[in-house]
């Protein structure tokens, strides 16, 4: 009898036991949600591309750079269009190690070739192709489209006359693209070897009329689109800030910014044939037809493309160093130079303040009188 008792006692007590585990687990599940595995999709890579400037190269330096800087606003890859002709050509991501160090620009730019990419050659949608203008007054413009073209075949990409898009932050972006391109050691070594000039010229010869036009009209139309100020102080400002077409005259002009011109002083002046630096002209590497026995994604350089690049590089920042460096208005080489002298030293310049103003719509006339001709 006793070890029955024992025995019912035991079973309850175990089913008991069992009930009371049953109970918690219950109310444990009802409490508890199994957190869901969530995995999030890479968003889909999205692009940014632009149709070729038939300008000379600093029109197609300028040209990358505003469209680096608004693929990288908008968070998009960039996308080089295909260099076809010879006035295309940079040799920038054509991997040309004997012009460019590309490790700085790599680092800050996304950036890639036409043929890298996976839909090269199918036809942008046109409710894609949006003028870069747009895109700085809505940035959303475009959000369904992979890739955005900025349009630019038939005009440079800036919003103003050689003025970058956007707020100062943004235009700051195409500035970086500038300063980000190296020159390999072999030619910077070049570079580092001139001295420090005081004076620097580039003159468009081929712009200007002979001695008689200071300044041909294209320039005035684009100090117009940057200077404030009665049409009277416009004119007197154009005898200002224009270079001259000759070393004759810009003495004269010189001489208004209270400057002397001496041998301290070096030069690049357009022509037809060459260009002329510190009144020596480059030895060309070859004057023929050979290329440079390398096939590039869409133009196959000759040497005389690779030459003609070198020199134009060797002279931007020569004349960059120049502790004055008198400029164009209406040339993007003059843009460049200043871009490259950097924003502290825009005052040291009859034009570098004009063209880099991003913190401010225009400049006034007085303003930019006071700063150059007076702290010069």
């Amino acid at each position: 009898m006793f070890k029955n008792n024992m025995r019912i006692i035991l079973q309850t007590s175990l089913l008991l036991y069992s009930i009371a585990i049953t109970l918690l687990y219950v109310k444990f599940s009802l409490n508890y949600t199994i957190p869901e595995t969530v995995t999030e999709r890479p968003k889909p890579t999205k692009y940014v591309t632009y149709d070729r400037y038939g300008g000379r190269f600093n029109n197609q330096l300028f040209a990358m750079a505003s469209a680096a800087a608004t693929a990288k606003m908008l968070g998009r890859t960039l996308v080089l269009p295909v260099e076809k002709r010879s006035v295309d050509w940079t040799g920038i991501f054509d991997n040309v190690e004997t012009i460019w160090d590309l490790k700085n620009v790599e680092e800050e730019f996304d950036i890639i070739r036409s043929h890298e990419y996976s839909r090269f050659g199918i036809k942008i949608p046109k409710e894609c192709v949006i003028d870069i203008r747009k895109i700085y007054q809505d940035k959303s413009l475009g959000e369904e489209c992979e890739i955005i073209s900025l349009g630019g075949g038939t005009r440079p990409l800036y919003c103003k006359k050689q003025l970058f898009c956007g707020a100062a932050s943004y235009q700051r972006m195409a500035y970086e693209f500038y300063h980000s391109l190296k020159l390999v050691p072999r030619l910077q070594k070049i570079v580092d070897a001139y001295p420090v000039y005081k004076l620097g010229l580039h003159s468009r010869s081929f712009l200007g009329s002979g001695n008689k036009a200071m300044c041909p009209s294209k320039s005035k139309e684009v100090i117009r689109h940057h200077l404030t100020g009665s049409d009277n102080k416009i004119e007197e400002m154009v005898k200002l800030i224009c270079t001259t077409r000759d070393k004759d005259n810009f003495k004269k002009l010189a001489k208004m910014y209270n400057h002397t011109v001496n041998k301290n002083m070096v030069y690049a002046i357009d022509y037809p044939e060459y260009n002329v630096m510190g009144g020596h002209k480059f030895e060309r590497f070859d004057t023929g037809q050979s290329n440079l026995g390398i096939k590039f994604w869409g133009y196959s350089p000759k040497i005389k493309d690779m030459d003609n690049i070198v020199q134009i590089l060797l002279e931007q920042r020569i004349l960059a160093k120049t502790s004055f460096f008198f400029g164009n208005v209406f040339s993007t080489l003059s843009l460049t130079i200043c871009i490259l002298r950097g924003e502290e030293k825009r005052w040291s310049s009859n034009v570098c303040g004009l063209l880099l103003h991003p913190d401010l719509d225009r400049i006034s006339s007085i303003d930019y009188w006071n700063s150059v001709i007076y702290k010069s």
